[in-house]
């Protein structure tokens, strides 16, 4: 009697253990053609945070400007949003310059992947 609770419940084991390998590979096969989400640039993190960032100042210098009737807020939004947008734009140029290839990073990262290479001393 033993033997045959023994072969039920191992016959029970092995076909919860297809069970869950079928959903397995049925979940590999319905994921198998997702492309990974990629990360955002710091560059694109960036206008995105100061697009919003000037959102925010616009809409509080319109505020500011209908309670109190006076047009002084227009100090701020105008300085506030123009040298934000202004040194944003000369940082992305910046970094466009050093990573294109002429440029300080490429020129570094190159030249280090090229030392690496020339001193590989791998055996095969």
């Amino acid at each position: 009697m033993h033997e045959s609770v023994y072969k039920v419940q191992k016959d029970k084991a092995l076909e919860h253990a297809k069970d869950v390998k079928q959903k397995q590979e049925l979940h590999e096969l319905k994921h198998s053609n997702d492309k990974p989400k990629e990360k955002l640039s710091f560059s694109k993190m960036a206008f995105i945070f100061m697009m919003a960032n000037c959102m925010v100042i616009e809409i509080y210098s319109l505020v500011v400007m209908a309670i109190y009737a006076d047009l002084s807020a227009l100090t701020t939004l105008i300085a506030a949003v123009v040298s934000e947008c202004v040194s944003m734009l000369g940082y992305l140029i910046k970094s466009q310059h050093e990573n294109t290839s002429g440029g300080i990073v490429y020129e570094t990262t190159m030249a280090k992947l090229n030392h690496e290479l020339e001193n590989d001393d791998a055996v095969g």
